[in-house]
């Protein structure tokens, strides 16, 4: 027996998750991972340790013990978003299936750290990812037509005699478009406060900019156009008293506004655009509009490097994954393409 395999075999799989989430807490500490993504890796390693139990060797571990840790994991209801005494929601595909990579990576790094001989993965019934499904319709984005409803008729009325009214109209407004326009993630936009977007005046009379932090936590600066300023400056009316430290998009009571709250007024303003305009209503989350500013934005010529530098991507190939086909736009791009090169009017190619 070698020294590696006396000292593999010394690691428990408590001792290893240990270890291991230490190396995962140092990267988040760093910058190369996100606080969401350190606590999804503790939360499914420190069940699989409980499942299959912290004392266990970590080299006597099996694929089929992973197996049934996975199938005991889809069979605990998930309790994240449910209030006692509701009953829990069962298992989302997409949570089982982060447990799976979670416990992937974990074994992938305990073999190239010579804590186990060989990674259990290679013998599990379902060794291999999935094949990743098209977006649901939900998540995908908008057509012009859905677009132009939703920032049209999403907020609703501003009127109090409107039947239609919506005192939170202005900030509806603003948060629709935010969303659609700038491609904003949801959690940037709840952490934003209002000092966070200056005023072109205080930007020596160029574009507004915002401020924020990235899903890596990064910073970054994003250039606001002049009428989602606006838009913004409307609805900070509507607050008087409000100070820059205080959020930028609040609730009701004044408390800022969560993920959730943004997913509600997303639902509400699918049920105004479906009074209005049935025909281009579409349920919605706030990913399906990230999804549609960038596709708008290339369907509007905009070079894809600089797509990617507005939704904060630090690679082409993170920014293609938020694409989709506009029905439509490709058949008219090709069009124009043709029409171009049948004129000559190309431009300077080099």
């Amino acid at each position: 027996m070698t020294a590696q395999d006396r000292d593999a075999r010394s690691w428990t799989l408590g001792r290893a998750v240990d270890a291991y989430l230490d190396e995962v807490a140092a990267q988040a500490a760093r910058g190369d991972l996100s606080d969401n993504t350190h606590a999804a890796y503790a939360a499914d390693l420190r069940e699989l340790a409980d499942i299959l139990g912290e004392g266990t060797p970590l080299g006597g571990i099996t694929g089929p013990d992973l197996d049934d840790a996975i199938t005991r994991h889809r069979a605990t209801p998930d309790r994240r978003h449910t209030r006692a005494p509701a009953p829990a929601a069962p298992k989302a595909a997409d949570s089982v299936e982060r447990f799976r990579a979670s416990v992937r990576r974990f074994f992938t790094r305990a073999a190239v750290l010579g804590w186990i001989g060989r990674s259990p993965v290679e013998d599990m019934a379902a060794r291999r990812r999935p094949a990743k499904p098209a977006l649901s319709e939900h998540r995908r984005a908008l057509t012009r037509a859905q677009t132009r409803a939703l920032l049209d008729h999403g907020a609703g009325d501003p009127s109090p005699d409107s039947p239609a009214h919506n005192p939170l109209y202005a900030r509806d407004r603003f948060v629709l478009h935010a969303l659609a326009v700038l491609g904003v993630r949801v959690s940037p936009l709840c952490a934003a406060n209002i000092s966070d977007i200056d005023s072109p005046a205080a930007n020596q009379g160029s574009a507004a900019t915002w401020r924020f932090v990235t899903k890596g936590r990064k910073a970054m600066s994003l250039p606001v156009p002049a009428p989602l300023a606006e838009l913004r400056d409307a609805y900070l009316a509507t607050r008087p008293g409000a100070a820059g430290d205080d959020p930028l998009i609040a609730t009701r009571n004044g408390n800022r506004a969560t993920p959730r709250d943004i997913e509600r007024i997303l639902d509400r303003a699918h049920q105004r655009v479906l009074a209005a305009d049935p025909s281009n209503a579409r349920a919605l989350t706030p990913h399906a509009l990230r999804h549609t500013a960038a596709t708008l934005m290339l369907a509007d010529g905009w070079d894809v490097k600089i797509v990617k530098g507005l939704l904060g991507h630090s690679n082409l190939a993170t920014t293609s994954k938020y694409l989709d086909e506009i029905p439509g736009e490709l058949e008219a791009a090709v069009r124009d393409h043709s029409a171009k090169l049948a004129h000559g009017n190309l431009g300077n190619q080099t």
